[in-house]
């Protein structure tokens, strides 16, 4: 699968359930794991076809809120084009074949030199947009590239596959600028399409709805898909009154898109594991999976950390 593909990656795993339930024969339990759009199939699938998949682990999707999502990568690239006028072609809701085939070879050295070049132009643009950097310089950099990425490439797909252009900023009040005034004056302003609207809210907004367990985990610092959709979706299934079904994974402190460690990952797919298994899941025990006293240490640790926050 290229580009947006929830509802086809949706589909495309209860297919998959399906032929090996009539190919192989029906497993004791079926979950799903996925993470980045990944993320987002695994909550929604969860939250969908509590017939098909007992649980699943949902990391560093979007799923809080997909539509301030979508206009995140939108809000980057307005207020980029501020500062830095004509460097990339197109606009924040169309872009040029141009600059998708020569992105790596033109466009990226000069974003490059431009950050290099223009320092404090960069500080406003992470500023004003809250993009996640890390004690790194170089993940300063890494953010703007990975972000610009993301508009250059999934704009145009979105508009085709959402039926119309989804991003909104008409009436978003930018802040955190040198002159704001003169940010927001000369800023674009574009207004989602109506048809984009509804097939966001009928198909790509998670409800918070859960009859299955799923487990959510996020770092803190990612500049992809962003933290708050975390905190949003739990709120989602706290207005629900799904919290029987819900487990949020403590924060994880560290800057990058689903950089998690192996200690995290495991830990969260045990957690999975204990509220889906029919007979208790001894998550200490899991440790022993780990090959050596470091990690096995560090997930005692976060261990401790998650029957801290869930009692």
């Amino acid at each position: 699968m290229n580009g947006l593909a929830v509802t086809q990656g949706i589909d495309d795993l209860l297919d998959l359930v399906n032929i090996f339930n009539t190919t192989v024969g029906v497993p004791g339990r079926t979950f799903l794991v996925g993470g980045s759009e990944g993320g987002i199939i695994t909550a929604l699938s969860v939250e969908k076809h509590p017939d098909t998949y007992i649980g699943g682990l949902a990391a560093c999707g979007p799923i809080g809120n997909f539509h301030e999502q979508i206009n995140y990568f939108g809000n980057f690239r307005v207020v980029f084009d501020y500062f830095f006028p004509g460097l990339i072609p197109g606009s924040p809701i169309s872009i040029p074949q141009e600059v998708i085939d020569n992105w790596e070879t033109v466009y990226v050295p000069a974003i490059q030199a431009a950050i290099q070049a223009q320092p404090l132009a960069i500080a406003q643009l992470l500023n004003v947009t809250g993009a996640p950097i890390g004690l790194d310089p170089a993940t300063v950099e890494q953010t703007v590239l990975g972000v610009l990425w993301y508009s250059v490439f999934a704009t145009n797909d979105a508009t085709a596959k959402l039926g119309g252009q989804p991003f909104t900023n008409a009436g978003r009040v930018y802040q955190g600028s040198l002159s704001d005034t003169l940010l927001n004056l000369l800023a674009p302003r574009f207004t989602a399409d109506p048809a984009a609207l509804v097939e966001m809210d009928s198909h790509y907004e998670t409800s918070g709805i859960l009859t299955r367990p799923l487990v959510a985990m996020h770092t803190t610092g990612d500049p992809i898909m962003r933290f708050w959709n975390l905190p949003i979706y739990t709120l989602k299934a706290l207005a629900r009154g799904s919290q029987a079904h819900y487990v949020q994974f403590p924060p994880v402190l560290r800057y990058g898109h689903c950089t998690f460690s192996a200690v995290e990952l495991l830990l969260g797919f045990g957690i999975m594991l204990s509220k889906t298994a029919p007979v208790p899941v001894d998550l200490l025990g899991l440790e022993r999976a780990l090959p050596d006293a470091g990690s096995r240490t560090a997930y005692q640790q976060a261990l401790t950390a998650y029957r801290r926050q869930n009692p």
